[in-house]
């Protein structure tokens, strides 16, 4: 075990393993950091996933990811939504956005679990769409949208009762595009709809996810901190800054429930938001 080794396994058991990937570990990445394409970095992940017939839930997440973990990270996500909706369920038949709808989990979880009657899905990656438009092929009121919630003028001219963006939004690194995704989600909400956000909230905003070409082919590609140039795919932010972001939509920040996991389990997301549109 060489120092670097040392030195991690130490802080890990000082300040414990969330934190130390959430703030120590990024600062290992040294090189000249700059933004990623998400559509290019997405189109290849994905695209490895079908090609090799393996676009699942675990494959949306990371490839080779354990199909336990994966359960394991969307059931306690689950739990965190049922909890915030608890206190004013949805409608009856209520209609839904899912942001960066993956593999589909989210689209079947309201579906399924929640008794939504329409979804539409959203995802920025076609190979993505392609699959996803397979998946739900004969599915009664579900329609998937290959489109960027995050650029300018974002508009599918209809209004939702509830938009769903569960472990999206911080891979929309640019502050300014966040915040024009923020409003643009709101917009899509009908008055007194609910935008459920599943987020690693921290207690400063930074950048914690790297890697060093959009030409996706494994997470390999993270594990050189050495590299001249690394690509910013997540970008990590606090409550305060998803108030203000909130405020400049028009929106109500609502529930705040923590997702909880076991300590030696880290999952991508550990709070659920709910933010909400007047009226």
């Amino acid at each position: 075990m060489n120092v670097r080794q040392l030195f991690g396994r130490a802080a890990r058991r000082t300040i414990g393993r969330r934190a130390y990937h959430t703030y120590v570990r990024p600062l290992r990445h040294r090189g000249r950091k700059e933004r990623y394409d998400a559509k290019a970095f997405y189109d290849a992940r994905y695209a490895v996933a079908r090609d090799a017939g393996e676009f699942t839930d675990a494959t949306a997440m990371k490839p080779g990811h354990s199909p336990l973990r994966t359960r394991y990270h969307y059931n306690a996500v689950e739990n965190a939504i049922l909890e915030a909706l608890l206190p004013a369920p949805p409608p009856d038949d209520f209609s839904v956005l899912d942001v960066g709808s993956g593999a589909g989990h989210w689209i079947a979880f309201y579906r399924d679990a929640l008794g939504a009657g329409s979804v539409v899905g959203v995802e920025i990656s076609t190979p993505a769409v392609e699959g996803l438009r397979e998946r739900f092929a004969t599915a009664g009121g579900v329609e998937i949208v290959d489109a960027d919630v995050s650029a300018d003028g974002f508009s599918l001219e209809r209004n939702f009762d509830l938009v769903n963006a569960v472990g999206v939004l911080y891979h929309i690194v640019d502050d300014d595009r966040w915040r024009r995704a923020v409003a643009n989600l709101g917009d899509h909400l009908a008055p007194g709809g609910r935008l459920v956000v599943g987020e690693q909230l921290t207690a400063i905003s930074l950048d914690a996810g790297f890697h060093r070409t959009d030409t996706y082919s494994s997470w390999e590609e993270e594990r050189d901190a050495r590299a001249e140039r690394m690509l910013v795919h997540k970008r990590l932010r606090s409550l305060r800054a998803w108030r203000g972001a909130a405020d400049a939509a028009g929106l109500e920040v609502g529930a705040d429930v923590p997702v909880r996991t076991a300590k030696a389990i880290l999952t991508p997301v550990n709070r659920v938001l709910v933010l909400r549109r007047p009226g």
